[in-house]
C-alpha cells in the first residue's frame, strides 16, 4: 500500500520506475508473476537510465521462466548479457539467468550457445577475481 500511494504523488519518472520495480519484486516473492510482470514492464516503459534498466530486464525474464517460459525470459536475459557486460556483476547474473533458460529449451542450438555462455562466465570469474586480488 505505501508504495501505491508513491505512485500516486511521485512527479519523478525515476523514482516511479523504482517504484514499480520494486511493488514487481515484491510480487515476485509472492508468487504472483501476473502482477510482477506488469508492474515491472511498467518500470520499464519510463525507460529508466542507469542500472534500473538492466535490473528490470533481468526480472522480466525471471518472471518469464516463473511462467515457464523460457523462450521470453531469453529476450530479456540475452539484452542484459550483450549490452550491459561491462558491469561484471550484471554480466555474470544475466549470464547465470541466460544459461538457466537456454538449458530448460533443451535443443541443441540451446543447449550449444549455454555452453559458450558458461565459457564466457567463467573468463568473467576468473577476471573478476584477478583485478580483486590487485
Amino acid at each position: 500500500r505505501p508504495l501505491t500511494i508513491v505512485l500516486e504523488v511521485e512527479e519523478n519518472d525515476y523514482r516511479k520506475a523504482e517504484t514499480h520495480f520494486m511493488i514487481g519484486r515484491a510480487l515476485l516473492a509472492l508468487e504472483k508473476p501476473e502482477g510482477a510482470r506488469i508492474s515491472t514492464e511498467a518500470c520499464l516503459a519510463l525507460k529508466p537510465q542507469g542500472d534500473l534498466n538492466p535490473r528490470a530486464r533481468l526480472q522480466l525474464g525471471e518472471i518469464a521462466m516463473a511462467f515457464g517460459d523460457p523462450d521470453t525470459a531469453l529476450q530479456y536475459f540475452v539484452p542484459v548479457v550483450e549490452l550491459y557486460s561491462k558491469d561484471p556483476e550484471m554480466a555474470a547474473i544475466a549470464l547465470q539467468h541466460a544459461i538457466s533458460a537456454l538449458k530448460l529449451k533443451d535443443t541443441p542450438e540451446s543447449l550449444k550457445i549455454a555452453q559458450r555462455y558458461r565459457i564466457r562466465l567463467e573468463e568473467l570469474r576468473k577476471t573478476t577475481r584477478a583485478a580483486s586480488r590487485d
